[in-house]
C-alpha cells in the first residue's frame, strides 16, 4: 500500500529560512510528532500542519482506500516501522501489549539508531518537522530518543476520535472484527497519551477538525509554544478546504459517550474527552485508571499471547505469508486505480 503521492495538494517546500521569531527552546528545531488511532483525522490534521509550515518528505504515502487526499505520513519512516513492530513480533492489526522489556532491550538502540538515521535523510535541516504514522502511539519512545540524539524538541499532538466511529471505520474499509477495533483503539489511545507525558502536548479531535479547523490551527499553536510559519489567518481558505463536515463518513450516536461499548471504552473515552477540553489532571487520572485495567487484562491474556507467538512463528503461517502478501498488493492496486 506505500506509494508516491501523487495527486495531493503539496505544500511550498521548505526553503531553509526561518521567519522572524519562529524557534524552539534556546533556538533548536522542533519536530512535530502527530499520534492518533488509524482512522481518528490524523490524515487530515497532518495535512492541515503542512499548510501551516511543517515539513514533510518529498517521499510520503498518497491515496488510498479511505484516504482519497493522502495519508500524508513519510514512506520510508512508515515503512521501518511497519519492520521494527515485525522485529518485535507485532502488526499494525496486533492488540496486544509491547513486549516486556521490549524499550531497554539491546535492540531498542538499534532501532533508535534506525530512525535517526531516516530522520537525517528524509528531513535534512528543516527546522520545523512534521512525522505522522498512527504506528508512534506505540513507538514513540524510540523517536524521542532518536530526536534527543539529534539535538530536535519534540512535540506531541495526540488527535482523538469517538471509538464507535473508529469501528466502524475500520470495519467498512478493512474488515476489521469489531471487538479487535475497540482493543486496538483503546490500546493505541492509552500508550499514545502514556508516552507523551513526558513531553510538550496538545490535544484534538476529529470533529474539531471538521467543523473549526482554522481554530484548531491556533489552539494548537499556542498548545505547543511556539507561532506557525504560516499563520492560521493566512492559510484560512486553503484550511476550509482540507478540513470539511463532508469527510465525515461514520457517526457516533452519542458523541459524549459510548454507550454501545463496554464500560472500559466508556472510561477511556472520557479520559480523552477531558484531555481534550484542556483538563489535563482529569485526563491523567482517568488514563491512569484505564491503564491499570488495561494491565489487569493482559495479566490475564499471557497465555493467549503465547500462543499467537507461536502460531506467527510456525511454519504453515510462514507458508500463508505469500497470501497476506497478494491481498496487500490487491489493496495497493486498487488505491493506484
Amino acid at each position: 500500500m506505500l506509494q508516491r503521492a501523487a495527486n495531493e495538494i503539496v505544500p511550498d517546500r521548505y526553503t531553509g529560512s526561518y521567519p522572524a521569531g519562529f524557534a524552539g527552546p534556546a533556538g533548536r528545531r522542533v519536530a512535530i510528532v502527530v499520534a492518533g488511532m488509524h482512522r481518528s483525522g490524523t490524515s487530515m490534521l497532518s495535512h492541515l500542519l503542512t499548510r501551516l509550515g511543517a515539513h514533510l518528505p518529498d517521499d510520503r504515502i498518497g491515496p488510498g482506500p479511505g484516504n482519497p487526499l493522502g495519508h500524508w505520513e513519510p514512506l520510508r519512516l512508515v515503512a521501518l516501522n511497519d519492520r521494527i513492530l515485525r522485529e518485535l513480533g507485532r502488526s499494525t492489526t496486533d492488540s496486544r501489549p509491547m513486549p516486556s522489556g521490549w524499550l531497554v532491550s539491546p535492540r531498542a538502540e538499534k532501532f533508535v539508531d534506525r530512525v535517526v538515521h531516516q530522520i537525517e535523510e528524509d528531513y535534512g535541516d528543516a527546522p520545523l518537522l512534521l512525522i505522522k504514522d498512527p504506528r508512534l502511539c506505540r513507538l514513540l519512545p524510540l523517536y524521542a530518543a532518536a530526536l534527543d540524539r539529534l539535538d530536535i524538541d519534540l512535540r506531541v499532538v495526540l488527535c482523538l476520535r469517538h471509538p464507535q466511529e473508529v469501528v466502524q471505520s475500520l470495519g467498512a474499509r478493512d474488515n476489521t472484527e469489531p471487538a479487535l477495533a475497540e482493543m486496538l483503539w483503546a490500546r493505541h489511545v492509552i500508550e499514545a497519551e502514556a508516552h507523551s507525558r513526558l513531553h510538550p502536548r496538545a490535544w484534538t479531535s476529529f470533529d474539531a477538525l471538521l467543523y473549526d479547523g482554522e481554530g484548531v490551527a491556533g489552539a494548537l499553536g499556542r498548545d505547543l509554544g511556539f507561532p506557525w510559519l504560516a499563520s492560521a489567518s493566512q492559510c484560512a481558505a486553503d484550511l476550509s478546504k482540507i478540513a470539511r463536515p463532508d469527510q465525515r463518513h461514520w457517526a457516533a450516536a452519542d458523541r459524549t459517550t459510548s454507550r454501545s461499548a463496554s464500560p472500559f471504552l466508556q472510561r477511556v473515552w472520557q479520559a480523552a474527552r477531558c484531555g481534550v477540553a484542556g483538563k489535563e489532571s482529569d485526563a491523567r487520572t482517568l488514563f491512569d485508571e484505564s491503564r491499570a485495567l488495561l494491565a489487569e487484562f493482559d495479566r490475564y491474556h499471557r497465555a493467549r499471547d503465547r500462543r499467537l507467538d507461536a502460531m506467527c512463528a510456525s511454519a504453515s503461517w510462514r507458508l500463508t505469508a505469500p497470501l497476506r502478501h497478494l491481498k496487500r498488493a490487491v489493496l495497493a492496486g486498487w488505491s493506484r486505480s
